[in-house]
């Protein structure tokens, strides 16, 4: 008698097989705590990607993407003339 399982997450695809308990309740449990982790690192990986991203565009200054300078006097308020 067998008591290995296979789980699979239908959304993403990923499947984990765990074999190495004598129950099979055991190799459920293993098989979806090895699951969870996947699917975290996965969400962890798009999020560290998206942040790149986002920082990458930051810093990017492109042709006729104005950047804005503004001058303040002494007393911490807005030039009017922008400090010409």
């Amino acid at each position: 008698m067998s008591t290995a399982v296979r789980v699979e997450h239908a959304p993403t695809g990923l499947t984990v097989r765990s074999a190495g308990e004598r129950s099979q309740r055991a190799n459920l449990t293993r098989a979806l705590d090895r699951l969870a982790a996947l699917i975290h690192a996965r969400g962890a990986a798009a999020i560290a990607v998206a942040a790149r991203a986002r920082r990458r565009d930051h810093y990017r200054v492109e042709r006729g993407r104005a950047i804005r300078t503004y001058t303040l006097d002494g007393d911490g308020a807005l030039c009017p003339d922008g400090g010409r």
